[in-house]
């Protein structure tokens, strides 16, 4: 039975099979029990319990998955599959890693194991996943912080703050504005908080010089709520529709009006859609520019 383990084990790892081939100079190892020769490996006996229990093929890969109260000392793990050269075993700690369900629950010690084992992709996953918090939540707090560099826990830091005036420039003062005169490409009709006529008392868009309209100003008030949203959490997310709601006197002030009361919902929402995509297509720029994240 035990042969048989250790066969598997050899085939599974290169880096095993040379630990147990004699080199033809001298012996295997100075310890030894029961006649056998004992390998002394650097690795806590929890990280080696773990990747052998992973490597031992009882049951498909594929059945296993990973929880958060599992993450204590994963890294280790990984780094030992990496070490020995169990690279099913370490492929499948970064597939596990990168479960959405992990990676969006926890996001912040995610990005500190990706750093920490230098898998890019998994920390620009859970990079992008933190900007749906404030850049420094309360309570944050596990044991990779001890184990990471301060610069890496600063460069995403770093990205959260980039991505905070990146996106409210992109999204609501420039591409945005001019985009959203006409609700769709297949009609002229405009927007109804940039419409001029039509509209109740103190609503409506104003005309001004050089040929420039101004939007009704509940809507302008509406846009400057979404910049300042966007600048503490800067995530597709905050700006997707019902998210960000009309103040209590532009509501009123919409629904006094003939021509926003019944248009104001569908198409904020219409607007509040492109903006999320905008938003998540900017972030993703961001986070690929070389030397974002420490990478």
């Amino acid at each position: 039975m035990y042969t048989r383990r250790f066969l598997d084990l050899f085939r599974i790892s290169s880096a095993v099979r040379g630990m147990f081939s004699s080199s033809g100079t001298g012996k295997l190892s100075e310890l030894a029990k029961d006649g056998k020769p004992v390998l002394s490996l650097p690795e806590s006996g929890d990280a080696l319990y773990r990747l052998l229990c992973i490597a031992y093929p009882e049951r498909s890969l594929e059945t296993y998955s990973l929880a958060a109260r599992n993450l204590d000392g994963i890294w280790a793990v990984h780094e030992a599959a990496n070490k020995y050269l169990f690279i099913a075993v370490q492929e499948l700690l970064e597939k596990m890693l990168e479960a959405p369900a992990l990676v969006k629950t926890h996001s912040h010690r995610i990005f500190a194991i990706a750093r920490l084992r230098g898998l890019r992709d998994l920390a620009e996953k859970a990079a992008l996943c933190t900007l749906k918090s404030p850049v420094c939540p309360k309570g944050l707090a596990f044991p990779e912080m001890d184990l990471i560099t301060a610069s890496s826990m600063q460069s995403l830091y770093e990205f959260h703050h980039q991505c905070g005036p990146e996106t409210t420039i992109s999204s609501t003062q420039a591409k945005s504005w001019r985009m959203s005169y006409s609700p769709s490409k297949w009609t002229d009709a405009p927007y109804v908080w940039w419409g001029t006529h039509s509209h109740g008392a103190g609503c409506g868009a104003t005309e001004s010089t050089h040929d420039y309209i101004h939007p009704t100003p509940w809507f302008a008030s509406h846009m400057k709520r979404l910049a300042n949203s966007l600048r503490a959490i800067p995530a597709e997310s905050t700006v997707e529709p019902g998210t960000i709601n009309l103040v209590a006197n532009e509501g009123l002030l919409v629904l006094a009006c003939d021509m926003c009361s019944g248009r104001v919902d569908d198409e904020l929402g219409d607007r509040a859609r492109d903006l999320a995509t905008e938003v998540k297509e900017s972030n993703l720029r961001l986070v690929k520019q070389p030397g974002v994240l420490g990478f």
